[in-house]
């Protein structure tokens, strides 16, 4: 015996942990309840997980720290002038070949820069010509420091942002 029998959805779908569930005109609709999930403005990148899809690989879960490891973006100046720090740059090697002067970093403000950033004298002439690395407009180093110099040779320093817009940790 043979029968055809359309599947029936249950009477009640019930969404939970951040998914809301919506019926209109027969059709549900299944999506992401935002207000369950509070905002973390300060976080381990090492403990945050997010799925990813890769096209060849599949799903998989990535850390935030793999993610913004992988992605970093390396700048190396070999020019003259201040230096205009983008969000996205976490190493910055100074090199500069064609003008030995002192120079003048500038960061981006703190709530928007994406990881930290690394500063490196790879000419190894910071004792002769430091680096001066400023923080974005207000925002500060801790201690209140308006400016963090470089000023021995071959050295680095990392500067690692406050979310909340105070500015950067030496």
């Amino acid at each position: 015996m043979k029968m055809r029998v359309a599947a029936r959805i249950p009477a009640q779908l019930v969404g939970g942990n951040g998914i809301a569930i919506s019926k209109a005109n027969g059709v549900y609709t299944f999506d992401l309840d935002y207000t369950e999930y509070a905002e973390i403005l300060s976080f381990d990148p090492a403990t945050k997980m997010v799925l990813v899809y890769d096209a060849i690989a599949g799903y998989a879960l990535v850390s935030l720290a793999s993610l913004l490891t992988n992605s970093a973006a390396v700048r190396i100046v070999t020019e003259a002038g201040d230096i205009t720090v983008a969000n996205e740059t976490q190493l910055l090697i100074m090199n500069r070949t064609a003008d030995e002067s002192p120079s003048n970093i500038n960061l981006p403000a703190s709530a928007s820069k994406i990881g930290k950033i690394k500063v490196v004298d790879w000419k190894g002439n910071a004792g002769s010509f430091p680096h001066t690395v400023n923080p974005n407009g207000s925002e500060e180093f801790q201690g209140g420091l308006t400016s963090w110099s470089i000023s021995s040779d071959g050295a680095s320093a990392v500067f690692d942002p406050i979310p909340t817009g105070l500015g950067y940790a030496v």
